[in-house]
């Protein structure tokens, strides 16, 4: 009888399965491989596709600013704008000048306010999530026609000045106005780009911001924020508080020199505590990054603060700062913003500020009401702070001509002027 080694079948038959199983993982691994290959090129794809798409949406904004068929368009027909002829708009030593834009094709005047109409609704649309300026005031503004206002004197080459009074550092995390017109200035130059083929400076450089700030440590860091946003707009800081038009006027009511350098002491905290972020330097305390702006022509505003400080051990008193500046009249202030003084020879008298910020702790109404009827500075919007006796200024500003519009904080006061200059 045969003899079977069942010894030799048992090994021959393990060696194949062992092949085989290392076959079989060498396949498994190969797969998973492919898995993750196919995996990896997907999330490439994807990756392009969605910046594809965010340039594509940038592409239709722009787009949707302009006139349907994108051709090349200038304003020319803007009958209640004044010929954007030289304008100096800063001090002696940077002169802007607003240079018409003109091209071979015109738009009609349909055509344009169907672009500023554009404009309005990508900044002022409740429906529109692409700019979310979520602020009561900011829809005033838009109500009132500052956005349509704006885009109109920008889009047609014309100067606008915009002048926030008690600025502190100058930009504000979370500032919902700061916000809308940072978004107005990015849209009309995406319109002017396409409609003129221009460089973004051409229309960046007609928005003229100044700030105006009292305290000369955040007046300091102020400077230094504007330096870094340079690129924004045309900006420039101010070390001056503001007060009544009829000041000192009976002393010199011939006065027009804009070098009015009147002292007055003003109270401001140390330069130990960084105006941005609250940190004291001296006792390495953490304080609220918005104790700097309670800096004011009083003490109240800080002393009502005090527990703030006494909750961190330290002593108020120890952080205030008595300083003599300089005080500038309301219209003063507003010709030196303006560079009035280096273009009245020509004859354009009637440029003012489009829009004027006031946030100066408990004294935005005393700024108000010493405002001079007969300015020629009188701004078409005006957004301050009512936590002051408002009504005097509500009756002032009513007299002037403006219509009201009260948010929680704020009011917003509109001209009721058909012409913007």
């Amino acid at each position: 009888m045969a003899q079977v080694n069942y010894g030799n079948i048992t090994r021959t038959f393990g060696a194949k399965s062992s092949t085989i199983s290392a076959k079989w993982k060498s396949v498994k691994l190969f797969t998973v491989l492919c898995w993750l290959s196919v995996l990896l090129l997907v999330q490439i794809y994807v990756a392009f596709f969605l910046l594809d798409i965010e340039r594509c949406k940038k592409q239709q904004d722009a787009r949707l600013i302009n006139n349907p068929s994108n051709a090349a368009v200038a304003v020319t027909n803007a009958s209640s704008l004044p010929s954007p002829s030289t304008m100096s708009t800063t001090t002696s030593s940077k002169v802007h000048h607003a240079i018409p834009i003109t091209t071979a094709t015109s738009t009609t005047m349909a055509e344009e306010s169907e672009i500023i109409m554009s404009v309005h609704n990508l900044l002022c649309s409740n429906n529109n999530s692409k700019v979310k300026v979520k602020s009561k005031d900011w829809k005033h503004l838009c109500s009132g026609g500052f956005v349509k206002d704006a885009a109109r004197l920008l889009y047609s080459g014309v100067d606008v000045d915009v002048v926030q009074i008690g600025a502190h550092v100058g930009f504000e995390v979370g500032d919902p106005i700061a916000s809308g017109i940072l978004g107005l200035l990015d849209k009309v130059v995406a319109a002017a780009a396409l409609s003129f083929m221009q460089e973004e400076v051409v229309q960046r450089d007609h928005f003229h911001w100044t700030f105006v700030e009292p305290s000369p440590a955040n007046f300091k860091r102020l400077s230094e924020n504007l330096s870094k946003n340079s690129h924004i707009c045309d900006m420039r800081g101010i070390n001056a508080a503001v007060v009544s038009d009829f000041t000192n006027k009976e002393d010199d009511p011939n006065n027009n020199n804009n070098n009015n350098s009147n002292q007055m002491i003003f109270y401001s905290m140390r330069d130990t505590i960084d105006p941005e972020t609250g940190y004291d330097s001296i006792s390495g305390k953490k304080l609220p990054f918005w104790i700097t702006q309670v800096s004011s022509f009083s003490k109240l505003p800080i002393l009502y603060n005090e527990k703030i400080f006494t909750e961190r051990g330290l002593d108020v008193n120890d952080y205030i700062v008595e300083t003599k500046i300089k005080s500038m009249r309301y219209s003063d202030l507003m010709r030196e913003a303006m560079g009035v003084e280096q273009y009245s020879s020509s004859g354009q008298q009637g440029r003012r500020p489009l829009l004027v910020l006031i946030d100066t702790e408990l004294f935005d109404c005393e700024i108000i009401n010493g405002i001079d009827p007969s300015s020629p500075f009188l701004p078409k919007y005006l957004l301050f702070e009512h936590k002051c006796d408002h009504r005097e200024t509500y009756r002032h500003l009513e007299a002037m001509g403006y219509s009201l519009y009260r948010s929680v904080d704020n009011t917003v006061a509109v001209l009721n002027h058909e012409n913007i200059r």
